[in-house]
């Protein structure tokens, strides 16, 4: 219900453009009797800010207040959201309406964490009451299942097993100092461990979203190019077969990803590598492929490319980078590093609708997009390091030497090579002396 809930908020938002060219045309459409800064940027600024903030927020929530209480958070924030644009269209004025918006999307937002809104749809068709009506009915919708979520996370969400067990250990370590100064060492002393993992992170889950983003703003372009007389519906059609094969993907990496022969790191590289090879060949041949009176053969090999980068950025970096984020780092501070991981994502999908927006030469996408697959792959290959089959109590039992001073004593499967970046291999050397199977004694002792 979680995932549908945020999924049904993500997607219908998209449309709220639409609703409000048709409700208030001289504010939203022509910008008359409106500030358009204030109508063009604010609204959009926001909403980024809000995606950001949201994911930070979750970050810490999820480390300090406990998986639980954290989920409970941000349910009960987007479900005020949802309610504030249920009844915005009865705001009165287009200056009102902007008000109750703007505070509804800074609420729904923090829960965002794929997708970037745009704006659908034909407005010739409604008039205001029609369009205030359907707006209402989609989130008085949205907003009847939030509130089955938050009832249900409220009433029968339990704790995560594994951060009671962490909080537990913890409590029952002498600590030195105030709380405040505990919790601030235990994120210096990680940080100087685990930078390279929080970089890593960070970087490809840029690199994917520009490209994924990238992929997405140039659709029009590649079906426009295949079937320039093509009606809306036709263009529909081939949006959603584009969907479809993206939608294999995804099944190809749910049914392959835990498996240790391909696992998490390959299948990233692979993508990349992959979406890289794609946008290359479309940049290096657009006169061939792309270009107004291109052959026909041409462009079904374009339609053919296009369709394969689609399938391996699911089938690879958008399959894994939210995941490996997740998975790399210490239960006490995992939730704070995923946060920062998918901020920083969001800021390549920013930043792939406004350069990408700026490019006049379409061509020009195809190549920056090849460039950020590149950077994803290199710094995958260089940096991130692989989870698949790893059972990750291993990072909280380094985690723990760790923060002693005795990391060099650790014992474990979390330093076997097949585990570690090359960087952690090559560079900082954590398997040469550090690796072999715990024993049961040894395991015994460092949960004591």
């Amino acid at each position: 219900m979680g995932m549908f809930s945020e999924a049904y908020i993500v997607f219908s938002s998209g449309q709220i453009g639409t609703f409000q060219q048709v409700m208030y045309p001289t504010c939203y459409a022509t910008v008359v009797d409106c500030d358009y800064a204030l109508v063009k940027h604010v609204a959009s600024y926001i909403l980024i800010c809000g995606i950001m903030a949201g994911m930070l927020l979750w970050g810490f929530l999820g480390d300090y207040t406990g998986r639980k209480w954290g989920s409970r958070c941000v349910s009960a924030i987007m479900l005020s959201g949802c309610i504030l644009l249920t009844f915005s269209p009865w705001a009165g004025s287009p200056y009102g309406y902007f008000a109750y918006f703007v505070t509804a999307q800074t609420c729904i937002v923090i829960l965002i964490s794929m997708a970037i809104f745009g704006q659908t749809g034909t407005v010739k068709e409604m008039t205001f009451t029609g369009a205030q009506s359907v707006l209402a009915l989609t989130y008085g919708f949205g907003a009847v299942a939030c509130v089955v979520m938050v009832l249900y996370r409220f009433i029968y969400l339990h704790e995560s097993k594994l951060f009671e067990e962490v909080a537990l250990i913890e409590s029952s370590i002498p600590q030195q100092g105030t709380q405040s100064a505990s919790v601030l060492r235990r994120h210096v002393v990680s940080l100087r461990q685990y930078w390279p993992r929080q970089m890593s992170a960070s970087v490809t889950w840029i690199c994917n979203d520009f490209a994924f983003y990238g992929n997405k703003l140039q659709q029009g372009l590649f079906i426009s190019l295949l079937y320039p007389t093509a009606t809306p519906f036709v263009k529909q059609q081939w949006t959603v077969l584009n969907g479809f094969i993206a939608l294999l993907g995804y099944y190809a990496a749910a049914w392959i990803i835990d498996r240790k022969w391909y696992g998490r790191v390959r299948m990233q590289n692979v993508g990349f590598l992959a979406m890289f090879v794609f946008y290359i060949i479309i940049y290096g041949q657009w006169e061939n492929m792309g270009a107004h009176g291109a052959p026909g053969a041409g462009v079904q090999a374009f339609q053919a490319l296009y369709y394969l980068s689609s399938f391996f950025n699911q089938f690879g970096p958008n399959a894994t980078t939210w995941l490996v984020a997740g998975e790399i780092f210490p239960t006490d501070i995992r939730s704070s590093y995923h946060g920062f991981a998918a901020c920083m994502g969001k800021l390549g999908a920013i930043i792939a609708s406004l350069w990408i927006s700026y490019i006049a030469d379409q061509r020009k996408v195809f190549l920056v997009s090849a460039l950020w697959g590149i950077a994803g792959w290199f710094f995958t290959t260089v940096w991130m390091p692989d989870t698949t089959g790893l059972e990750l109590e291993e990072y909280d039992r380094v985690q723990r030497y760790l923060l002693e001073g005795r990391f060099k004593e650790y014992r474990g499967e979390a330093v076997n090579p097949r585990h570690l970046s090359l960087w952690e291999i090559y560079v900082l050397g954590w398997h040469k002396t550090n690796y072999h199977q715990l024993s049961g004694v040894n395991v015994g002792y460092e949960m004591l």
